[in-house]
């Protein structure tokens, strides 16, 4: 199988925008998503083409494999939330660049970021250097609908890649600034699930005195507020969602979710053994990124 390589494409569809997977893209299943990567081609097609069609293999065989399908309302929203993470991403990556009189190291990183080639060591030390082009870069990436426990891999190599750099890792949800946002609903006023996205910083290194990168673990769910297991807190979630919005649907943005309940429920579900984890909760992407922010700066990004 060949390597990525740069093309040139006049059109595309940045809605088919999906990466990753081992054997197809010749990458970690967790590999991040290449910088600057809508004129990337396999095999003389769109990068973008051939992630389409491995990313929703893989949401079809998951749901197939599940002992009890869902209501069709979460199976709906999962499928949005993972297109509409990818897609994120693809437009944050779109629009990337490095001051063209930069050193030849990071010449070759910012190649290799674009190629899809960096290894997440390479893609911090890039952000590191030029923090004020950059911003932000994502670190890896796993899509996982309907399954939980196939991160690990992932998860131990940015854990260890945090290590190697000197970042100080925050390891629980005692430690880190966590946050829960809203994404959309099936229906505002009545809803029956909703996509959620669940923000956590686990590492943050000091590069100045008055700067610091911070490593953040992104999750998007699907929580089925029909399900027993949500009965607590539907009621809160439902009443919150109506008070926000009202009759607007908000897809296309987040809102910051203010109450208690539903943001326990999900905290204590991750800290919950997969295999005892509430069928209420369904699993999209889990994602890593860092992000560079000055002294007076929130944490959170706005990825």
């Amino acid at each position: 199988m060949s390597l990525y390589k740069r093309g040139h494409y006049d059109s595309y569809d940045p809605r088919s925008a999906l990466p990753e997977f081992e054997g197809i893209f010749e990458r970690p299943m967790y590999a991040p998503t290449p910088l600057n990567p809508y004129a990337l081609e396999k095999d003389g097609e769109p990068y973008v083409t051939h992630a389409q069609a491995v990313i929703m293999d893989l949401f079809t065989r998951n749901l197939d494999e599940l002992r009890v399908r869902p209501p069709d309302a979460v199976i709906n929203l999962l499928l949005m939330s993972v297109n509409s993470a990818l897609v994120q991403r693809f437009e944050e990556n779109g629009n990337k660049f490095i001051p063209p009189d930069c050193d030849e190291v990071t010449a070759e990183l910012f190649v290799k970021a674009c190629l899809g080639r960096a290894s997440a060591d390479e893609l911090i030390d890039l952000l590191a250097r030029h923090p004020g082009s950059i911003q932000s870069i994502e670190l890896a990436k796993q899509t996982h609908p309907f399954k939980w426990g196939v991160t690990s891999a992932m998860d131990i190599e940015i854990d260890t890649m945090m290590t190697r750099n000197d970042f100080t890792r925050h390891t629980n949800v005692y430690t880190q600034d966590v946050g829960h946002y809203v994404m959309t609903a099936d229906d505002i006023r009545q809803p029956s699930a909703a996509i959620t996205v669940r923000k956590a910083d686990v590492g943050m290194k000091q590069i100045s005195s008055s700067e610091r990168i911070v490593v953040v673990q992104r999750d998007s769910f699907v929580v089925d507020l029909t399900h027993d297991d949500t009965a607590g807190v539907a009621p809160e979630f439902k009443k919150w969602m109506t008070k926000i919005n009202g009759p607007k649907r908000f897809s296309g943005h987040k809102e910051v979710y203010e109450k208690d309940g539903m943001a326990e429920f999900i905290d204590e579900q991750l800290m919950t053994p997969h295999e005892l984890r509430s069928p209420a909760l369904y699993p999209g992407v889990r994602s890593y990124y860092a992000h560079y922010a000055a002294a007076l700066e929130t944490t959170h990004h706005t990825e």
